[in-house]
């Protein structure tokens, strides 16, 4: 690469600042920030093309979660834009301040920061720029609750979809999904999280196919399979470690609904099922397979529906409800207490989140899965 091989510096710096999108969007992160923190070192005059590596170091590090390292860049990109009297430098500076602000709890002022980043940015003619904080409004509201999210959002995604942008319209897709799963649109939130990934095929972005699968795995577990949440859960963190994600990235709130996901599966699941379902998520590691694998509902029903759920009785027992038998039957077959007998049964329709026993029957005849003796 023309960045490990000397030449001019400041050529350097904007050469390692041209390649942002390579970094953030092609799973470059790590390889992305080295070379930025080279480029800079070498470079250390007050110039044009130091403002924009500094920007781009900024969105580098807060999309790995490192704030105190991004807030480093920060200050010196909102210190030069002053000094160089740039008005696209110092709106995008403002721009990523709300970011960085937002991913420590401070909504409302990020959301007056990307308004005014917006409007300075299409002041100065930088339309495009312009849009990508329309974006982050559109975003950023989704994630609140904010009731203007829809429009807005739904205005960004036509605008996109007229310029062929698929990576940020599945940013918004995204956005939208969540607050459709926060309004309880469990179906909704599910569906537009599916179309989102459908955009991102064909970009090999870990950290915002990670994302997808974590909404996803959300939403999934609020319809009782936590099977499958877990498998979801075990490819996005499978995608987090290969970008070297902190727990700090994208906001306190991503980390306390992950936590919350994993508690209910492991609740249902036991620890044992749960870190078997996450290490069959986690072996699909890159951002194309991870989305096959959640875009196909096969795996969805298999994990619904998959043995390795139930313990060796419980998939005796549910062979017995398969046949028709109630549940003084079963036990009286299997020599167990009517009240074992009960709890099999109810411990097998919470695991699969079924709400009947013929919802067990059905799922057995399908998976023909036999008891094991």
């Amino acid at each position: 690469m023309a960045l490990d091989h000397g030449g001019d510096p400041q050529a350097r710096l904007s050469l390692a600042a041209a390649l942002v999108l390579h970094w953030c969007v092609g799973g470059f992160l790590g390889e992305g920030r080295r070379q930025l923190e080279r480029a800079l070192a070498a470079a250390p005059e007050p110039t044009p093309a130091r403002g924009r590596a500094l920007i781009a170091a900024v969105r580098v590090t807060l999309t790995q979660g490192e704030l105190e390292t991004a807030e480093r860049w920060l200050a010196e990109a909102e210190a030069l834009g002053e000094e160089l009297a740039d008005p696209v430098l110092s709106a995008q500076a403002s721009g990523f301040r709300g970011t960085s602000v937002y991913y420590r709890g401070g909504t409302e002022e990020a959301l007056r920061r990307y308004e005014v980043a917006r409007a300075d940015l299409t002041a100065s003619g930088e339309g495009r720029q312009a849009t990508s904080w329309l974006l982050a409004l559109a975003c950023v509201r989704a994630y609140a609750g904010d009731p203007r999210a829809v429009e807005t959002g739904e205005r960004v995604i036509a605008d996109l979809e007229a310029r062929g942008e698929r990576w940020a319209r599945a940013q918004a897709l995204m956005a939208l999904g969540y607050h459709a799963w926060e309004g309880g649109d469990r179906d909704a939130a599910k569906a537009l999280v599916r179309s989102a990934l459908e955009s991102m095929r064909g970009f090999d972005d870990h950290t915002m196919v990670a994302r997808m699968l974590e909404l996803l795995a959300w939403s999934t577990a609020s319809g009782n399979n936590h099977g499958w949440a877990a498998r979801l859960l075990g490819a996005a963190d499978a995608l987090w470690k290969h970008e070297g994600v902190g727990g700090s990235a994208f906001g306190p709130r991503r980390f306390e609904h992950h936590a919350r996901c994993r508690k209910a599966a492991v609740n249902v699941l036991g620890m044992a099922a749960f870190r078997q379902a996450l290490a069959e998520g986690a072996r699909y590691d890159s951002p194309g397979r991870a989305i096959e694998y959640a875009l196909d509902p096969a795996h969805e029903f298999a994990s619904a529906a998959g043995p390795g759920m139930l313990t060796r009785r419980e998939r005796e027992v549910a062979a017995l409800v398969a046949q028709g038998m109630s549940n003084r039957q079963i036990a009286s077959t299997l020599k167990l207490s009517p009240r074992t007998a009960d709890r099999h049964v109810q411990n097998i329709l919470r695991k699969l989140g079924f709400g009947s026993r013929a919802r067990i029957a059905s799922w057995w005849s399908r998976t023909q899965v036999p008891a094991e003796q």
